[in-house]
Formats: C-alpha cells, structure tokens, sequence
C-alpha cells in the first residue's frame, strides 16, 4: 500500500483545489457561462485547473438561477457550493471524463449479469446531495433497487468521482466528503484520474475504517493503468479492482453465484483504452 494514505481533514470547500484555479465574483448567469468556455479553453491547453471559484454567490442565487437554469451546460457544471461561504465550485463536463464514468459502468455491469444482478441497481448520476451548508454533486454513484427497511435514496452506496491527476487534492476531499458526511450510509467512494498529456488513469478505492484514533476514510486499493506509447503496451498494476458486494447491494451475498466485483487486467485496459481514444495526447 502506498505511503499517502490518508484524506484531507478539513471540510473547507476549496481544499484540494489546483493552485492554478482562478477565481470570479459572480456577476449573472452569462458571465458564468462565459467564463466557463474560457476556462474550459485555457484548462485544454494545459494553462489552468479544470475547476473555476465563483464567489458572492448567495443561496437564492444558486436555488434559482443557476440550478434550475434553462441552459444545461450551467446546470451541468455545478460541482459544490457552500451557502455559509457563498462559494460555488464549477467544472466543465469533459468527454474523457464522462467516458470514464460510462467505461467504469459498463464493466462493473457486465461483471454483475452473471450474477443475475445486472439491472438491480439504480444510478444516482448527478444528483444533487444537500447537507448542512453544503451541496454537492458527484460524477456518478449507485445505489440497490431494493433498500434495506429506513434506508433512504439521499445517499449512494457507492460514490464516484472522476477528474485529472492534477487535481488528486480535490478528488480525495470529494471522497471524504461522501465517506464522513453520510454517516455511514457511502459504503466506499472510488475515484478515477486521467493524465492530460500522458496515457496514465489511477483508481482508488477508499472506505471508512476503525482505527486506534476513531473512524477514518482509508485507502483499500489502489491501481494504475499506464500505457508509455501509443503502440506499446498497456501496463496494469494491483489488479484486480475490486468492489465488495456487500458495500454496492447493502446485504449479504444470499446466491452462490453472487460476490465481490472483480474487474481484471484484460477489463481494465479495456476501460483504459475507451478513456484515452477520447483524448488528445
């Protein structure tokens, strides 16, 4: 196991973020958008974070207008916010990053059939999760159908969160948030890092843990899938990735053919190899 084990202890919105993030007071929903396209741009060329602060922005503000806005991309964008601080974290939705979540997706399922369990489980998406000052959005999550007698749909079992290596700070305090916040209910928090200019991708699973000083977000698994050239080959290491029955379906195995997920090496590269055909290298 890696020496760098542990998630960032604060529940400040802006730990973790890339030093490159730049920040705007909020002045209206077209200079949101605006300023999104031009982030987006510089953050492509390697120039900036993928991640853009708005400040001032009031929680009428955010209910309303930015929300439940007519145009998607703002709607889209939404990553967390902060009532308290009047802080809005934005990030345009990249398409290596979506095809990591519907890569990750696609595989966890195809190991699920043969358990018959392939439509058992309801994606949470990008729902929005309020708690306490907070509201928060993660890139994908899943939950049973069937929920155990007082379990509610306001938490996923398994929470997913995707961004580039250079923004690993944010991407772990997202997973301390959905692991410390939901009182348990977030089984494990899983996330998935691509390289912006390097064939590399980075998954780590992490799950609440009882220690000698309390309970503690830790590191179970961590796996990286690099590829040096274009025609070379694609290495993987620690594999297989596995994602426990009990934490994703909330009971027990009860069917001899049900059990831990595990995605192999060949499932891995597969996922890797749908991820970099959608960048640019």
């Amino acid at each position: 196991m890696p020496p760098d084990t542990s998630l960032p202890g604060s529940d400040d919105i802006l730990e973790g973020l890339p030093p490159t993030t730049h920040r705007y007071p909020y002045k209206g929903s077209e200079q949101f958008l605006d300023t999104m396209l031009r982030e987006h741009d510089r953050c492509l060329e390697g120039e900036g974070s993928e991640y853009v602060v708005f400040t001032n922005v009031d929680e009428r503000t955010f209910l309303q207008d930015l929300s439940e806005s007519s145009e998607k991309l703002i709607r889209n964008s939404l990553k967390s916010y902060c009532s308290e601080s009047q802080i809005l974290i934005a990030r345009m939705v990249s398409g290596p990053h979506e095809e990591a979540v519907f890569a990750f997706h696609d595989q966890l399922r195809d190991k699920l059939e043969p358990m018959h369990l392939g439509h058992s489980l309801h994606r949470f998406g990008r729902k929005t999760t309020h708690e306490g000052p907070r509201t928060k959005e993660a890139d994908h999550g899943l939950y049973p159908r069937r929920l155990p007698a007082g379990r509610t749909d306001k938490w996923p079992s398994i929470a997913i969160e995707v961004g580039y290596a250079e923004s690993k700070g944010k991407l772990r305090n997202d997973l301390r948030w959905w692991l410390s916040q939901s009182s348990g209910e977030v089984k494990a928090a899983i996330s998935i890092s691509t390289h912006k200019s390097k064939r590399e991708i980075v998954i780590e699973i992490w799950a609440m843990t009882d220690t000698s000083s309390g309970t503690k977000p830790t590191l179970q698994q961590r796996l990286v899938i690099s590829k040096p050239t274009a025609d070379g080959t694609t290495d993987v290491t620690n594999a297989p990735l596995t994602v426990p029955f009990e934490s994703l379906f909330l009971r027990a195995t009860d069917r001899s053919e049900e059990g831990d997920i595990q995605m192999t090496e060949d499932d891995l590269r597969q996922m890797a190899e749908e991820i970099w055909e959608t960048q640019t290298f």
